[in-house]
């Protein structure tokens, strides 16, 4: 048998905290978080000896991947003075632009496999969990921000999570397969 255990503790932060930020034409607070967790698990049993007529022999395995995220990602402005570029005219607008961005695209893959290859009776079987908990969060708190033009707030989490997970039993009397994805 086999097992394949992934536990990530991951926290990103970009933050502009306690700040006094003056004339700035554009000012991006951006956490930005890309990458991939895979965790596979691989069960193999196999039994070359010889057969005998009156012999029963058993060939069993099982495999299992578990995959255990949890995730903070922020982007903050807080208790902070932001104020744009001023124009060279009081009576000019504002030009300046402000984004605060959250965006975790982290791919997960799990999966499993168990082959059991050999005597007269074969099992296998295979278990694929995934546990996923993704807190992403964009802010901007208790801040002042003047003489800008536009600002922008948002928080993405497109993750992906794939599984997948496949047992096979091939003996010397028949041999079959299934599996659950």
């Amino acid at each position: 048998g086999a097992l394949a255990l992934n536990i990530v503790r991951n926290t990103t932060e970009a933050s502009v905290r306690g700040s006094d930020v003056q004339d700035f034409a554009s000012m991006n607070v951006l956490a930005d978080r890309r990458g991939e967790n895979v965790s596979v698990g691989l069960g193999l049993a196999a039994n070359a000896g010889s057969s005998q007529q009156n012999t029963q022999s058993l060939e069993a395995t099982i495999s299992a991947s578990v995959t255990d995220v949890d995730s903070k990602l922020s982007s903050v402005v807080e208790r902070s003075t932001l104020r744009g570029v001023q124009g060279a005219d009081e009576d000019d607008p504002a030009t300046a632009d402000l984004q605060v961005l959250a965006r975790d695209s982290t791919t997960t893959g799990l999966g499993g496999g168990a082959i059991s290859i050999g005597g007269t009776t074969g099992v296998g079987a295979t278990v694929a969990v995934g546990l996923i908990k993704s807190d992403t969060t964009a802010a901007i708190r208790g801040s002042r921000v003047t003489e800008v033009d536009d600002v922008q707030v948002g928080a993405f989490d497109p993750t992906t999570m794939a599984a997948a997970g496949v047992a096979v039993a091939v003996s010397k009397g028949q041999s079959g397969s299934s599996g659950i994805s």
